[in-house]
């Protein structure tokens, strides 16, 4: 069971708006609907760029957004960019350019293509919750 609402349960009382909620929220729904799939019989292979590897979109799922993510820096109201922060930074951009690799593969399965979207949609929020808390 995802414990992202217990771990961020003040961020929860930030208003609808606010970037890290709204990260949140759909990091929350982002793993609902893009892990697992591949028992609904939808996923997507593809020799990334990137990495030099075969990457599956329901391996990609597992490894990148099945764990309980903290946004230490908005709860503990850090004074500047923490080291998981910065981590996540890095985690972002890699995701970004596996997910546009998936996508770019995925033409003409278009459940996939829709959870590429939605995947990157998220990252988009993710980073932006990360550099407003910085500014």
């Amino acid at each position: 069971m995802m414990q992202v609402f217990k771990i961020n349960k003040p961020i929860f009382d930030f208003p609808p708006d606010h970037p890290a909620r709204r990260f949140l929220e759909a990091f929350v729904e982002c793993r609902k609907t893009c892990v697992g799939r591949e028992t609904e019989g939808i996923d997507q292979e593809w020799l990334s760029e990137v990495d030099g590897r075969r990457h599956r979109f329901s391996s990609f799922a597992y490894e990148w957004l099945s764990f309980d993510v903290e946004l230490d820096g908005w709860l503990h109201d850090a004074p500047q960019v923490t080291e998981s922060e910065k981590r996540a930074l890095e985690a972002i951009e890699t995701m970004r350019r596996l997910m546009a690799e998936c996508k770019a593969a995925a033409d003409g399965n278009p459940r996939i293509v829709n959870m590429c979207n939605q995947i990157l949609d998220t990252l988009d929020l993710w980073s932006e919750c990360i550099h407003r808390r910085a500014e």
